[in-house]
């Protein structure tokens, strides 16, 4: 079973699973991320030179490739529950975000590009609003990748799948963090019953 975290910039996601990391059993679950793989500081590089779409594409592809094949399958065939920090949804909210109505074909390379991989059996949605992480980031003296306009995109993006894929779970994380990670335990001991 893989289980996403998602959400926008500054939702608290990777805070979540450094807590979940503390609290779950590690016999039964492993933990995936982005830039885990052999090629992590060529995506960081591309990102800070401004790669294009079709770059960003591939190169979170094979990052998310590598990690599959390495880390996340010997675990889900060892019978472990795998959750993962921006898992495939990541990759199609931020390409939309980037895309325009005339960028539907890049958009549709986004998505098959993505398609081997296994689509996640739950979605926690960390959902806040960009506002919100614009607020969050300054009031941490944090400078964030992309501006308020972009993140409402992305966020628009994670709304609208939210309505229609049942495997979503909608989190607050205008939340403390203790009160969300609260909150995704409890979602995850009810999956393991």
């Amino acid at each position: 079973m893989i289980i996403a975290i998602e959400g926008i910039d500054g939702a608290g996601k990777s805070t979540l699973v450094r807590n979940l990391i503390t609290q779950l059993p590690s016999d039964k679950y492993t933990f995936c991320s982005e830039l885990q793989s052999p090629i992590k500081d060529d995506v960081k590089d591309l990102l800070r030179d401004g790669a294009s779409f079709f770059l960003k594409t591939y190169f979170f592809a094979a990052d998310r490739a590598w990690t599959y094949k390495k880390i996340a399958l010997p675990a889900i065939e060892d019978g472990k529950i795998v959750i993962w920090d921006r898992y495939v949804d990541s990759a199609l909210a931020y390409r939309y975000a980037e895309s325009s109505k005339a960028d539907i074909i890049n958009f549709r390379f986004v998505e098959d590009i993505n398609r081997p991989f296994p689509k996640a059996d739950i979605t926690i949605y960390m959902k806040m609003s960009a506002e919100h992480s614009a607020e969050r980031a300054a009031s941490a003296g944090r400078k964030e990748p992309y501006n308020t306009d972009f993140l409402k995109r992305v966020e628009q993006y994670y709304n609208c799948v939210s309505k229609k894929d049942a495997s979503y779970r909608v989190v607050d994380a205008t939340k403390t963090i203790d009160e969300i990670t609260k909150e995704v335990c409890t979602i995850l001991w009810k999956i393991r019953v």
